[in-house]
């Protein structure tokens, strides 16, 4: 906030203080989610004209990713089709779901090279990583689900606990016991208390629904923030490993927006290898071009805190020193690939 103007959203509809009246509201896919996105925008552009010119980048975070890539392709062609007056100028992908089996078998060997497991441990997460990947190519997208969620309970058995949005994060000297999953519900419930419940502690959730939610003064009685999350994951279970490298390529070849793809070196859940995978298997005019392009220093303060590499419209950021929330843990890193996105002086 101290250099752009910053517009959060609760997305998808059933996130945050978002809300259903009906379960059968809820999305079911990502381009559900742009539509709903894209609605949204176009009601507050409506009722705030004075933001139609101001150059707008969507930026977002992990699964946020996956939504931001569509979200930006639909506001773009409303943009076109001269439905919606918008600035729209770009996304940033912030170590983002793009192509969620890359990720996955790539944990094996990350985990290995960076001394996290041996070699039996290797195996055993690999073997997981196969099943994954079996599931992904048959189309059986829910037992996808369920293989990823076997596949990070393997890593967590074998490394006794490694922290998956940061692999350096200090973690308790414990035995680690593998939870027992033989159902789709137990898969659900697992992976949403992994995922969504522990990242809304009590302190947070005291906030949320305290003092922020006094201060707005606009949320229903019976509505609380994270109130309804476990639905928003249930009912996006089916679409959660399906990839959306096409709608990037898409984003490349056939709009002028910028995209923009981050990665913090100490990722595990979306790790840099599985990124530089997807980025570089991109179908699109520049694929060439790109790897063939120079690879520069991000320099913030006189340090090096990271790398870029472009080319046309695709520029991708190795950030160092973060793990998967970027401007956490490195936030000079963060601001200065701010600057280079946005172009604020």
């Amino acid at each position: 906030v101290n250099y752009v103007n910053v517009l959060f959203i609760d997305n998808p509809v059933g996130t945050g203080y978002s809300y259903v009246t009906s379960p059968s509201l809820l999305t079911t896919n990502n381009v559900e989610i742009g539509q709903d996105l894209v609605s949204l925008m176009e009601g507050f552009l409506r009722s705030y004209p004075e933001w139609q010119n101001v150059p707008l980048y969507i930026f977002s975070e992990s699964y946020g990713g996956k939504m931001a890539a569509e979200f930006g392709l639909q506001l773009f062609k409303a943009k076109q089709s001269g439905a919606m007056n918008v600035n729209i100028k770009g996304v940033a992908l912030g170590d983002s779901w793009i192509s969620p089996i890359d990720s996955v078998m790539t944990w094996a060997p990350f985990l290995l090279y960076t001394g996290m497991v041996d070699q039996n441990g290797y195996d055993a997460i690999d073997s997981s990583a196969q099943s994954t990947k079996q599931a992904v190519e048959s189309g059986n997208w829910e037992s996808a689900t369920d293989m990823w969620g076997s596949t990070e309970n393997e890593v967590l058995y074998v490394t006794n606990g490694v922290d998956f949005y940061n692999i350096l994060t200090k973690i308790p000297g414990r035995y680690m016991k593998k939870p027992i999953l033989k159902t789709t519900d137990d898969y659900k419930k697992f992976l949403f208390e992994r995922h969504v419940k522990s990242k809304a502690n009590d302190y947070l959730d005291n906030l949320m629904n305290g003092q922020i939610r006094d201060k707005l003064g606009v949320i229903p009685n019976d509505v609380y923030w994270g109130g309804q999350s476990g639905q928003v994951f249930s009912a996006l279970y089916g679409d959660f490993m399906k990839p959306v490298t096409s709608t990037v390529e898409t984003l490349l070849d056939n709009t002028d927006l910028d995209v923009n793809v981050v990665s913090g070196q100490l990722d595990l859940i979306v790790d840099t290898p599985g990124t530089v995978n997807w980025v570089d298997r991109l179908q699109w005019s520049g694929s060439y071009q790109w790897k063939n392009a120079p690879r520069e220093t991000l320099v913030a303060d006189s340090y090096i805190e990271g790398f870029t590499k472009q080319f046309n419209s695709l520029k991708l950021f190795w950030v160092l020193r973060a793990g998967h929330m970027v401007p956490a843990d490195n936030p000079k890193g963060g601001i200065e690939l701010l600057r280079q996105i946005t172009k604020f002086a």
